[in-house]
């Protein structure tokens, strides 16, 4: 079973917790069974089954009313996600670097544009950086995503706690800093 070693080994240390010892919360992903399917210590959905980091990232994007996070990547399922939250009257602030960042600049996502089109409710800000991991933060909860060499991702670390709430919004405030508004 993955733990908050594992999300930890993959942040770089310039943006790593002031105290990882304080951090409370589950991991998912980092392994997977025989047949490819998630290995025990995933979270479990309504019918027993396990979610992947990249089911249970949905499931958050899914789930409260103000989001703002930081993606290194564009995924359909996300913006499809999003889009049904901005529709249901929320709000969504995001911070693209990387791949993510060129798609948006380059205009080449057509599922993004009906996205980008709801701009009263949508704020999102191009970094010229790389970011290793994504950050969600919501009212009720943040989550580090590690994405793998494909994008999608591998480890899905989330929590209520304090601790990982003040690492989860200095992270994103450092990259917003630091990106153009779009």
């Amino acid at each position: 079973m993955p733990t908050i070693d594992d999300v930890l080994a993959r942040i770089p240390e310039e943006h790593a917790p002031a105290d990882p010892a304080a951090l409370e919360g589950r991991v998912t992903g980092g392994a997977t069974g025989t047949d490819g399917s998630p290995a025990d210590g995933d979270l479990a959905d309504g019918d027993g089954t396990a979610e992947t980091p990249e089911e249970r990232a949905a499931t958050l994007l899914t789930g409260a009313d103000e989001l703002e996070l930081l993606t290194p990547v564009v995924s359909r399922t996300y913006v499809e996600a999003l889009q049904q939250r901005v529709l249901g009257g929320g709000s969504v602030h995001a911070v693209a670097t990387g791949d993510a960042a060129e798609s948006l600049r380059s205009g080449s996502l057509s599922s993004v544009r009906p996205l980008l089109a709801m701009r009263q409710n949508v704020t999102i800000q191009l970094h010229e950086g790389d970011a290793p991991f994504a950050v969600l933060v919501r009212p009720d909860r943040v989550a580090f995503g590690i994405p793998d060499e494909s994008g999608e991702l591998s480890l899905l670390y989330e929590s209520e706690g304090e601790a990982a709430r003040a690492w989860a919004r200095a992270v994103l405030e450092e990259y917003r800093e630091e990106a153009a508004t779009d």
